[in-house]
C-alpha cells in the first residue's frame, strides 16, 4: 500500500494526504518493494509543501515483506515535506526481511506514535529509525520480555519503555494484535 503526497516541479498548491486509515489488511511476501505500507511526503523543486497527516495504520498483519512499514519525508529542493499525527497500533508486524518499521533519513519522528503492536522476527531491526528526534514507541511486544532483548530490536533514537512483557493476543477473533491487559510493564 503506497501512500504518497507529492509536490512537484514548482507546484503552486500544497500536496496533502490526510485522514487515511489503513485497517485490517493482511500483506505477505512483498519483498520486491520498499514496504508493505509506505507513507511518503515528497517535495521536488516545488514552491508549495507536501504533507501526510492523520494517518492511522491499525489492526493489520504484515508478514514476510521487505519492511513492514516505512515512513519518509523526502525533500529535493523547494519547500518542506512533513507529516503529523501518524498512528501505528495493534498490528502484527513479523518476519520482515529487513525491518519491522523503518523511519527514513531526514524524517522527523515527532508526530509518529507506535504502540500496542507485536513487532517480531525481522532480519535487521524491529524499528530502524534513521531520522531525527525521538520516536514514541512504548507498549510494543518485541518477541522478548528482557530489557537487553528489547534493546537489541531497536536502532536509533526511540522511547520504548515501558514495553509489553507478553505477546499474547487477547482478542484472537479481532483483526490485528490486541495486547493482554496489564502487560505494558517492562522496565530495565
Amino acid at each position: 500500500i503506497n501512500l504518497l503526497s507529492r509536490a512537484y516541479n514548482n507546484a503552486a498548491s500544497n500536496a496533502s494526504l490526510s485522514k487515511i486509515t489503513v485497517d485490517s489488511n493482511t500483506i505477505t511476501g512483498a519483498t520486491n518493494v520498499r514496504a508493505a505500507v509506505l507513507a511518503v511526503a515528497e517535495t521536488r523543486r516545488a514552491t508549495s509543501p507536501s504533507s501526510v497527516s492523520q494517518l492511522s495504520i491499525v489492526n493489520n498483519t504484515l508478514d514476510g515483506n521487505y519492511n513492514g512499514i516505512e515512513i519518509q519525508d523526502y525533500k529535493n529542493g523547494g519547500n518542506g515535506a512533513t507529516h503529523s499525527s501518524i498512528t501505528v497500533s495493534n498490528n502484527f508486524i513479523s518476519n520482515q526481511t529487513a525491518n519491522g518499521i523503518h523511519i527514513e533519513t531526514s524524517t522527523a519522528a515527532i508526530g509518529i506514535a507506535v504502540s500496542d503492536n507485536s513487532i517480531t522476527g525481522s532480519t535487521q531491526y524491529g524499528i530502524y529509525h534513521q531520522g531525527t528526534d525521538t520516536l514514541a514507541a512504548t507498549c510494543n511486544w518485541w518477541g522478548t520480555s528482557t530489557f537487553a532483548g528489547v534493546q537489541s530490536k531497536i536502532s536509533g533514537n526511540a522511547h520504548y519503555v515501558p514495553y509489553l512483557t507478553s505477546g499474547t493476543d487477547d482478542q484472537t477473533g479481532t483483526a490485528g494484535f490486541q495486547p493482554a491487559s496489564g502487560t505494558c510493564t517492562g522496565y530495565p
